[in-house]
C-alpha cells in the first residue's frame, strides 16, 4: 500500500466513525424516554460500533466505483 492509500482509509476509518457517533448520539437521544440519563451515552457506543463498520464499507464502495 502507498502512503496516499493508507492515509485515505486512515480518514475513511475517521469519517465512519463520527458519522456514526454523531447519527447515534441523535437517534437515541430522540427516542430515549430520559435524554439526560446513562442510556444515550451507552446506547451512542453500541450503536457507533455497528453503524461504524457498515458506514466504512459502504462509503469504501462507493468510492470504489467512482475509481
Amino acid at each position: 500500500m502507498s502512503v496516499r492509500s493508507d492515509m485515505a482509509q486512515t480518514a475513511l476509518v475517521g469519517i465512519s466513525i463520527f458519522i456514526a457517533v454523531v447519527s447515534g448520539f441523535s437517534i437515541l437521544i430522540a427516542l430515549s424516554p430520559d435524554p439526560t440519563g446513562i442510556l444515550p451515552l451507552v446506547g451512542t457506543v453500541i450503536l457507533s460500533a455497528v453503524l461504524g463498520p457498515v458506514l466504512y464499507y459502504g462509503i469504501q464502495q462507493m468510492t470504489a466505483q467512482l475509481h
